[in-house]
């Protein structure tokens, strides 16, 4: 058996056959993890409904389980967009706690994390956040998409099946941080037309 998507609640298959099938027949339409929205909430705990299997204790929670639309009625105000997490999860303060690069082969935007500030050690760890960001982090996290001020041209909105699928994708990494960097090494020596050979040994993330 098998989910439509990584983080698909609602349908399972007796095989891939049959579940492009029923993906052509409309299942797209209708599966939440194909849905988009412009910002996610990443869960430290996983989500639980009544069709998740996250209770079966002989199955680790997927990263998926973790995965909540947010919708930001201030999405794109970078100032406006801390208010309203800080007021709608009723967080003391927010800060930014870091980005990572998409599973997919683009280093133009990446996903921005928003996290509660001073969030103590009494908050969960948050697996997903921590794997991706390579540094312990706490707590639910809120994530969008965002690039260099001069990078207008990707897709705001995407799926929790996008974003569970990169949040994978760091499982295969072993060092987060050399990625990153290799990644902006790509990113700052394709815009200005260099071979990466002429950058210096070590750059800094420089995207807000």
């Amino acid at each position: 058996m098998s989910d439509a998507t990584p983080t698909c609640t609602q349908a399972r298959y007796c095989s891939s056959t049959c579940q492009a099938a029923d993906w052509k027949r409309g299942h797209r339409r209708t599966c939440a993890g194909a849905q988009k929205h412009k910002c996610f909430l990443i869960r430290a705990l996983p989500i639980t409904t009544n069709t998740t299997t996250t209770t079966d204790p002989n199955q680790p929670p997927k990263d998926a389980h973790y995965l909540e639309p947010f919708p930001l009625d201030a999405y794109g105000d970078w100032g406006k967009e801390r208010q309203e997490i800080q007021a709608r999860l009723n967080w003391t303060a927010v800060y930014e706690s870091g980005t990572f690069f998409s599973h997919q082969k683009t280093n133009d935007w990446h996903y921005h994390v928003y996290a509660a500030a001073a969030a103590g050690e009494l908050l969960p760890i948050n697996p997903p956040a921590t794997r991706c960001l390579s540094e312990r982090v706490r707590g639910d996290v809120v994530v969008v998409r965002s690039s260099a001020t001069d990078v207008n041209d990707y897709e705001e909105a995407f799926s929790a099946t996008e974003l569970a699928r990169t949040l994978g994708y760091y499982r295969t990494v072993e060092d987060v941080k050399a990625e990153r960097e290799r990644r902006e090494r790509e990113r700052i020596a394709a815009k200005f037309g260099l071979d990466e050979k002429m950058l210096p040994p070590r750059i800094v993330m420089t995207m807000p």
